[in-house]
């Protein structure tokens, strides 16, 4: 006696192969996958009913050719079709091919297919099968992805411009903040001298401009949608540029003496002028701001026929061994200066970015407790 499996029902009088036949219809319908087979040699193509979906033939035929199939596909991608599928039957290889479809009701949709070669006794090719699946909408969600997945970098990139930007800014602010305080103590203790109120003025005035500078370089250099453009340079007296910087900050700090060793004459660099002010500035505020117990910052120009090097040296606090490889990384601080200072991370990225729009290069030397030095190679 045979025993009929739960949940199913005889199917008398049902022929064994046409039973199969609806199966495997009810199973295509449900996966979404339509299947086919293309008769070479008489190129004949048959599909079925859900591939007939797949593709958006209103009215269902029993055989297509090749080339019905192909006034199908889109016109743009019928080439790269037919060289899938004649790649196939030139290797017998199995293929799988992404092209879209004119639907009869005017619609494109994307299709995903996949085949494979069957060979006759003597080798040749006598059929192809394979199968199709509308991905339109899979597709549209993985552009959707995408694109939020840009969105979301495009905001990570201005949140680190906007903190890059806050953090650069702080260094020409303090000039203009540091200038300030010294005219107020004088005023308060009877020392105001009117006659240097120019050069004062005219510092806070170049720390003004070189706010509005930042604000235009650093938005600049942190778009991410920006290519790589040209960068600006033009003869610079290094010399001239650093002795400049030196007074500009050697005031600002009462427990801080901020000292050149410079070339008696001068050094003529093609630089970009913001650009490096930038990175000069960084370096000499985070000097002062790592040496809490105060000391000598010394700023040194040397030059050959190659390059120029500036070199910014401190005696402060230092940087522990392990945390060397990654100070120019973003937001990386070293291991002594938290709970001493504050700061981003951000102000050696800045740095770097400067001197390698130059074609140089910054290297950092230090020693925890000691001091550190950064030098910058400029190629002349």
């Amino acid at each position: 006696m045979s025993v009929q499996p739960a949940g199913t029902a005889p199917e008398e009088g049902d022929d064994p192969t046409e039973r199969a036949r609806r199966r495997l219809a009810e199973v295509e319908e449900l996966s979404g996958i339509g299947s086919w087979e293309w008769h070479v040699e008489r190129n004949e193509l048959v599909w079925s009913e859900q591939l007939h979906r797949v593709y958006g033939v209103r009215a269902t035929r029993p055989r297509f050719t090749f080339e019905d199939f192909l006034d199908r596909v889109h016109p743009e991608d019928r080439d790269a079709v037919i060289r899938t599928v004649t790649g196939a039957l030139e290797t017998g290889r199995s293929f799988e091919t992404e092209h879209r479809a004119l639907h009869d009701d005017g619609t494109v949709h994307v299709i995903f297919g996949r085949g494979y070669v069957l060979r006759g006794p003597s080798g040749q090719v006598e059929r192809m099968l394979g199968s199709g699946q509308d991905v339109t909408d899979l597709r549209a969600r993985e552009r959707e992805r995408t694109d939020e997945e840009r969105r979301r970098a495009a905001g990570q990139a201005r949140d680190e411009a906007l903190a890059l930007l806050a953090h650069d800014l702080r260094s020409p602010l303090s000039v203009v903040v540091g200038y300030v305080q010294l005219l107020e103590r004088q005023i308060e203790r009877g020392m105001f001298e009117p006659e240097k109120l120019t050069p004062y003025l005219e510092r806070v005035n170049v720390a003004a401009r070189q706010m509005t500078t930042l604000l235009e370089d650093l938005l600049a250099d942190a778009d991410p949608s920006a290519g790589s453009e040209s960068m600006e340079t033009e003869p610079v007296d290094l010399t001239e540029q650093l002795r400049a910087t030196i007074t500009q900050h050697d005031d600002i700090s009462a427990s801080h003496a901020v000292v050149g060793e410079l070339p008696d004459g001068p050094v003529i660099v093609p630089v970009n002028l913001g650009k490096l002010e930038r990175a000069v500035h960084n370096l000499i505020v985070n000097a002062i701001k790592y040496s809490p117990d105060g000391g000598t910052i010394t700023v040194a120009l040397e030059a050959d026929a190659d390059e120029a090097r500036i070199r910014v040296s401190d005696e402060g606090i230092g940087i522990p061994a392990p945390d060397l490889p990654h100070v120019f990384e973003r937001f990386h601080r070293g291991s002594n200066a938290t709970g001493r200072t504050s700061g981003l991370g951000l102000g050696l990225i800045s740095v770097k970015r400067a001197v390698e729009a130059h074609g140089g290069r910054v290297e950092v030397d230090s020693t925890e407790g000691e001091g550190t030095t950064f030098t910058v190679y400029l190629p002349r």
